[in-house]
C-alpha cells in the first residue's frame, strides 16, 4: 500500500516510459516510475543518448519472480523431474545464460553469486527482497484491493503582489526576483499533478479594479483540454510567464474566502478538494483588507464538515505573514509550511501535495 501511494499512476506502463525518456526535449520531466530490472537492462543495453538510472529502495523492493508449481497430481516421476528442473535453473551456466538476458538467477542471494545483467546503471547487488508471510496470504489480498485512485480538485491562489518583484537568493546562490523562483518552482510542481486531478490557477493582487484575483488556467481536468492544448501544458505554459506588476496590493483574505467558497460548490464525496496558497506577505494594501479575527469569523462561518475544503499554503520567504496561513491551517485541516529561503519553493510545494495524498488516502 505504501509503495503504491506513491506513484501518480499504478497504471502506468514502463516500457512507454522509457520511450519517452528517449525522445523527450526535458528528459527529467518524466520523472521516476517503477519498471522491471530486465526492462532497464534492455534499454541500457540499446546504448541510448539519454541513460537511466535503477534505483533499489530498501523499505518496498518487489522481486518479479517466475514461479515452478508443482502439482499435487504429478506421480513420483514427475516430482522427480520437477526437482531436477529446480537444481538446474540454480545451474552456474544456467544462471549466467540468464544473466546473458538481463534476468537474475533462481538464487535467493540479492547478487546471484556474482553473475548479474551487465548494463550501466543497474547495481551488482540490492537489497533482498521481503518474503510475505504466505500463512495470511488473504490479508495482503484485502489489503491491495482497497487501493484506489483518489480523485483531487485543487485550486491554486499564487500570490501575485508587487513584493513578489523584490530580488532574493536561490539555493544556487544567484540573485533573482521572487516572481522568476515561483516560474522555476512551477514548471517543477506541474509534474506533481496525477492524471486524476482537477484544477484551477488563480492569481490574487489589485491589478484588477473590482476583483481580488484573476482566473490563469480555468478549472477543469489536468489532461483535459484548454483550447488546442492540454490543461497542463498551458499550467506549465502559464507559471514560465509568470509576472507581477511594479505596484500592486496583497488581497490574500478576500481571495482565500472566495476560492474556498468556489471550491466547497465543486465538492464530491469520491474526491479530495483542497485549496493550495502560495503567499510571501500580508493581507493589506488593497480595498479588501480586513483584520485577522474577522477573516477567520468568516472563514469559519463558511465551513461545512459534510463538504469539507481544507487550506494548504507555503510562506514564501521570511515576510511571509505564517501567523495568519497557520491559522488557515488549523481553522480548515490543512497544513502551513515556511519556505524560508525562496530557493525551496519547489520543495515546500512537493510536501504540500504528499502532506494532502497522505489524507487522501
Amino acid at each position: 500500500m505504501t509503495f503504491r501511494s506513491r506513484l501518480a499512476s499504478a497504471d502506468a506502463d514502463p516500457l512507454a516510459l522509457l520511450g519517452s525518456v528517449r525522445t523527450a526535449s526535458d528528459p527529467t520531466s518524466v520523472g521516476a516510475f517503477t519498471a522491471t530490472e530486465q526492462q532497464v537492462w534492455a534499454y541500457q543495453r540499446a546504448h541510448p543518448t539519454v541513460p537511466v538510472r535503477a534505483l533499489y529502495p530498501a523499505d518496498a523492493e518487489v522481486e518479479a519472480d517466475y514461479p515452478l508449481a508443482v502439482s499435487s497430481r504429478l506421480g513420483a516421476g514427475g516430482r522427480a523431474f520437477a526437482d531436477s528442473l529446480a537444481k538446474r535453473f540454480a545451474a552456474d551456466d544456467v544462471v549466467r545464460a540468464l544473466a546473458a538476458h538481463g534476468l537474475r538467477g533462481a538464487s535467493r542471494d540479492a547478487d546471484t553469486a556474482g553473475i548479474v545483467p551487465a548494463a550501466p546503471g543497474l547495481d551488482r547487488t540490492y537489497p533482498a527482497a521481503a518474503v510475505p508471510d504466505t500463512r495470511d496470504g488473504g490479508t495482503a489480498v484485502a489489503s491491495w484491493a482497497q487501493y484506489r485512485l483518489l480523485p483531487f480538485q485543487v485550486l491554486i491562489l499564487v500570490d501575485g503582489s508587487a513584493s513578489m518583484n523584490e530580488r532574493v537568493t536561490g539555493g544556487d546562490g544567484r540573485a533573482r526576483t521572487k516572481a522568476e523562483l515561483v516560474r522555476l518552482a512551477g514548471a517543477r510542481a506541474s509534474a506533481l499533478f496525477g492524471g486524476e486531478t482537477s484544477l484551477e490557477l488563480r492569481v490574487f493582487n489589485t491589478a484588477r479594479p473590482g476583483h481580488p484575483d484573476t482566473t490563469i488556467v480555468p478549472y477543469g481536468p489536468i489532461d483535459g483540454r484548454v483550447g488546442h492544448a492540454t490543461r497542463r501544458s498551458v499550467l506549465t505554459a502559464a507559471v514560465s510567464r509568470f509576472a507581477v506588476p511594479r505596484r500592486s496590493g496583497t488581497p490574500l483574505y478576500e481571495s482565500v474566502l472566495r476560492g474556498r467558497a468556489d471550491m466547497a460548490k465543486r465538492y464530491r464525496p469520491d474526491a479530495y478538494t483542497m485549496v493550495v496558497v502560495i503567499s510571501d506577505g500580508k493581507d493589506e494594501d488593497s480595498p479588501y483588507a480586513m483584520r485577522r479575527a474577522t477573516f477567520l469569523r468568516r472563514l469559519a462561518a463558511q465551513s461545512d464538515r459534510r463538504r469539507p475544503v481544507p487550506v494548504y499554503a507555503v510562506g514564501y520567504g521570511a515576510s511571509a505573514d505564517m501567523g495568519s496561513l497557520t491559522a488557515m491551517e488549523k481553522a480548515t485541516g490543512g497544513q502551513a509550511l515556511n519556505s524560508v529561503r525562496p530557493g525551496d519553493l519547489a520543495a515546500a510545494i512537493a510536501k504540500i501535495f504528499l502532506a494532502a495524498h497522505r489524507v487522501g488516502d
